[in-house]
């Protein structure tokens, strides 16, 4: 650990860290991939902070933008293999806070979070 130029940690959470882009890293691996969709999903997002955000993780290398149509613009964004191969962070971070924040995480505690971990690990699996 002596040759580290800077703690790993620290260097992804600059990446992923910034308000509303683990909601965008999110929704991506849920399937949204325009603009718009992304801000339905999340309707306090402002247009300016979503194009800024996206910026940024293109520029990072976690997404790729990709023109569908020049008129009208379409635009779509992907998760690159880079940005997927969060999902297994993101998926042990889910896990984490259903076993160890049920009640901030549920309306109702279930008896088994089994079904709930299952979905997290699908949604954030690596074969997409």
């Amino acid at each position: 650990m002596e040759a580290l130029k800077q703690c790993p940690v620290e260097v992804t959470l600059r990446c992923i860290g910034r308000k509303w882009t683990f909601h965008i890293i999110r929704d991506l691996f849920q399937g949204e991939t325009r603009f718009s969709g992304i801000l339905r999903a999340n309707p306090k997002l402002s247009t300016k902070t979503l194009s800024l955000r996206l910026r940024e993780l293109e520029k990072v290398g976690l997404i790729e933008k990709t023109i569908k149509q020049k008129t009208p613009l379409l635009i779509e964004y992907h998760l690159t293999e880079k940005g997927r191969a969060l999902g297994a962070v993101i998926r042990e971070l889910a896990i984490f806070s259903i076993r160890h924040n049920s009640s901030e995480v549920f309306e109702e505690i279930p008896e088994s979070f089994e079904e709930t971990i299952n979905e997290a690990k699908r949604r954030f699996s690596l074969q997409r």
